[in-house]
């Protein structure tokens, strides 16, 4: 039997609705191995019990050349893991990892005894060399970027050089190939939504991110999308799409061309993205407008501070006032801003907090409908400021499953403008014993200082922020 299929699993993350969102990553994985001849399925965890998980996994092992899992620190390591030891004790088919947490702490992956190789970064490039590789028998995994592999000595790491790779130069995504996926199991009956990528990798460097090595910035032709979702929004029906590019707003001419390519398609769909207020400043009222005209409904963008200190600590590239300009171009459309704050980075201090307190108010008065979220800084392993926390006092854990405590998503409730509160996203769970006593004695941020502090916030506009224990927060089920 040739050995030419190659399974790409999605492990759970952490579930707040029944509809997830289609694995962008490993489609575009997917579509490069079935470019050179290989059998690629996509097998999402997230979506089904972990029976059915490894059921699709033990029924196509025969014919299996590798097998790949994404992992990013918190729950998802978590079942990742689980994942692993269970095919490892029934088959010794290679299994890679790859995505934040492996890019991030590749030679700690190899904790796991049934970890084989490691690809850091992008994938599409060294998981089809890899297979070539393992296809013909051959071990010159040195060739191969980006990759570490196990070996009786010890863990080798690859010395080739990294490649660009333009993301315009992959095959089209495979979004309708039931041999690799089957679409209809993320389209909610309701919403018919969708996301889509235009674009991959950042063109910022913010220090809490946990892409912390340089993740380049590629995109599809304007075109390309277009047809493409002209295509898709026939045969799925979509009303919603989300575009999920970490930035979607980068290049004035490049994104006000797609928009207007929209708005003269046949796409008829309600649509959302990402914005950096830095990238969205060459933007004008009369493009918010136009964008509004192609369908455009809500916006997320990270404003993450109203101190400036701590926006430069970020290394944001913004000022306070760049984000308020950005709120005053959305006041003028019915297009919603979400807007995004992060507490907790080190060396914070409260009146850093009520500098955010007093942005909020005043997105508030810029337009009441406004809305934004407080998340917390989680120390993902590898940036400038987990690296910061270390040197005061922070202690990173000191083996692969303790990542598993370092939460993939933190959030505050949500309020609106007018105190409502609005559902949860994400129920909490954190992990606050990391500010361990010498953090605490050299920062009020401290959450035994932070707590008390958040309450006298309240008073900034009527508003208040709400702690919950995991199972407490209300508009979940």
């Amino acid at each position: 039997m040739t050995c030419n299929r190659v399974l790409l699993i999605m492990p759970d993350v952490c579930r707040y609705d029944h509809y997830q969102w289609v694995p962008s990553s490993l489609l575009f994985l997917a579509a490069t191995l079935l470019d050179a001849g290989y059998r690629p399925l996509v097998i999402d965890d997230r979506i089904q019990s972990r029976e059915a998980t490894l059921q699709a996994v033990q029924a196509h092992l025969d014919e299996t050349l590798l097998v790949g899992v994404a992992v990013s620190s918190g729950e998802q390591l978590a079942h990742a893991a689980q994942i692993l030891e269970a095919i490892a004790a029934v088959s010794d088919v290679p299994l890679v990892v790859g995505g934040p947490l492996p890019s991030a702490l590749p030679e700690q992956m190899f904790e796991h005894p049934a970890v084989d190789f490691v690809i850091c970064g992008r994938g599409e490039g060294p998981i089809r060399q890899l297979c070539d590789r393992l296809r013909d028998g051959r071990n010159d995994f040195d060739t191969t970027p980006r990759l570490w592999w196990r070996t009786p000595e010890g863990i080798r790491q690859s010395s080739a050089a990294r490649h660009s790779e333009r993301v315009n130069d992959l095959p089209p995504l495979p979004y309708l190939n039931k041999d690799v996926i089957d679409i209809w199991n993320y389209i909610n009956p309701e919403t018919h939504a969708f996301n889509y990528s235009t674009a991959v990798g950042c063109v910022g460097r913010c220090s809490f991110c946990y892409w912390h090595d340089s993740y380049t910035y590629s995109w599809f032709d304007n075109q390309r999308v277009v047809d493409e979702l002209e295509s898709l929004g026939r045969q799925l029906s979509l009303r919603n799409v989300t575009f999920d590019d970490p930035t979607f707003f980068v290049g004035r001419s490049r994104t006000m061309d797609l928009v207007e390519r929209l708005l003269a398609s046949e796409v008829r769909f309600k649509w959302r993205a990402n914005a950096r207020v830095d990238t969205f400043k060459p933007f004008t009222i009369e493009d918010v407008h136009t964008m509004e005209r192609s369908g455009c409904h809500l916006i997320h963008v990270g404003m993450e501070s109203g101190s400036q200190r701590i926006l430069d600590l970020m290394h944001k590239n913004i000022t306070v006032d760049d984000a308020l300009d950005m709120a005053r171009k959305f006041a003028t459309s019915s297009i919603h801003l979400r807007c995004h704050l992060i507490i907790g980075i080190p060396g914070e201090t409260i009146d850093d907090i009520r500098r955010s307190g007093e942005l909020i108010t005043e997105i508030g008065r810029i337009k009441k409908e406004f809305d934004y979220t407080v998340n917390i800084f989680i120390p993902y392993p590898g940036n400038a400021l987990t690296e910061l926390a270390a040197t005061m006092g922070y202690t990173p854990p000191d083996t692969l499953m303790g990542y598993v405590g370092v939460e993939q998503h933190g959030c505050l409730q949500r309020t609106n403008a007018n105190g409502q509160a609005l559902p949860s996203l994400w129920d909490i769970d954190y992990r606050l014993d990391w500010f361990e006593p010498a953090y605490q004695k050299q920062h009020e941020i401290a959450w035994k200082a932070l707590l008390p502090e958040l309450g006298k916030i309240r008073t900034v506009d009527g508003r208040s922020y709400h702690f919950h224990k995991k199972g407490e927060v209300p508009g979940l089920s």
